[in-house]
């Protein structure tokens, strides 16, 4: 695994990872995943379209028929839910929350 940095004139320099960083972040990606599940159905879409696809806040309003406000407050309730999923589950260690 690497991990990709973009420096100032966005040069692109990779960067091996050692293993334990990678199984660092692989086992992070997969309890965020998880937390996401905990998510309301309306909280877990802004938090899809926002970060997997990438989506601005005025698309998300478009899409969704809504106001801009609403997107910001759903994303706010949704990161507020992960922290807090995600912070319990480093405390109990983290697999409480792929159980």
């Amino acid at each position: 695994m690497y991990e990709i940095q973009i420096t100032e004139g966005f040069n692109i320099k990779r960067r091996t990872l050692a293993p334990d960083e990678a199984l660092e972040r692989k086992e992070l990606r997969q309890n965020i995943m998880a937390a996401i599940k905990f998510l309301s159905k309306k909280n877990r879409l802004a938090i899809s379209l926002h970060y997997l696809d990438e989506m601005s806040y005025q698309e998300m309003a478009n899409l969704l028929k809504v106001s801009i406000s609403t997107i910001e407050g759903r994303l706010y309730r949704a990161r507020k839910k992960l922290n807090q999923k995600i912070s319990r589950g480093i405390g109990k260690g983290m697999r409480s929350l792929r159980e």
